[in-house]
């Protein structure tokens, strides 16, 4: 038991080592890294936990046969280790479903057992999770809500900064016409007062195709669409 208590240990440290030498490569160059992390991050936490328990049970194990017949030194050693293991789990369990009850209420109940029995258990503690959670899931979609508008705001900004020279230019090297030419274009779309690329924003293909060849159009409409969307 204990051979796999260390295994676990040895395992976490170096997969945990690696991982977070790996994440201060990566972290800054993609925003969701830490979502898309949450595979690895739940195997490390699983070998955290299987280690836990088993350097409890181990524990207890190797007191019983190591102190016997002595066992007024067994029970005290027991109490010991009772009482170190408990009291942890109780503060740890506290701290996470204050932080987290959203994501513990959600966890598949031996993790919970493991974790935090008494939220799971006892009734008063569930029902109190129970609103941790339901306040937690407002405050999320609350949040996710508000980055949306800040980020369709800042897109719009983006958009109004770039000239429609700019833009076509982003076309035609898109298209991979990079010696074309588009200051009639231009010209055209200022002629019917089309003066900067918001002004551009939700106009159909058949009507960009009044101004620019049709392919050179669609590739225009699609890049419009994508600022907006992203």
């Amino acid at each position: 038991m204990m051979f796999v208590a260390l295994a676990c240990n040895i395992f976490l440290a170096l997969w945990a080592s690696g991982f977070w030498m790996f994440s201060l490569i990566m972290n800054s160059r993609n925003s969701d890294y830490c979502y898309n992390c949450g595979t690895v991050l739940t195997y490390l936490q699983s070998l955290l936990m299987i280690m836990i328990q088993l350097v409890q049970f181990g524990l207890f194990i190797a007191a019983f046969f190591n102190m016997r017949p002595y066992w007024v030194e067994t029970y005290v050693a027991w109490a010991v280790i009772f009482t170190i293991y408990f009291s942890g789990n109780s503060y740890f369990g506290q701290h996470f479903c204050t932080l987290a009850p959203l994501e513990f209420f959600h966890f598949p109940l031996l993790v919970q057992l493991t974790t935090s029995p008494q939220d799971v258990l006892v009734p008063r503690r569930r029902e109190k999770l129970r609103k941790l959670a339901f306040s937690r899931a407002r405050f999320l979609e609350h949040r996710a809500l508000s980055e949306s508008a800040q980020r369709m705001d800042t897109n719009e900004s983006e958009i109004s900064m770039v000239s429609i020279k700019e833009l076509l230019q982003n076309a035609k090297m898109n298209m991979g016409l990079h010696d074309y030419d588009t200051s009639s274009i231009e010209n055209r779309l200022e002629a019917d007062l089309f003066l900067k690329v918001a002004h551009l924003h939700g106009r159909s293909v058949e009507c960009l195709s009044n101004y620019m060849p049709l392919r050179l159009a669609e590739e225009v409409h699609h890049i419009l669409g994508t600022k907006c969307e992203s």
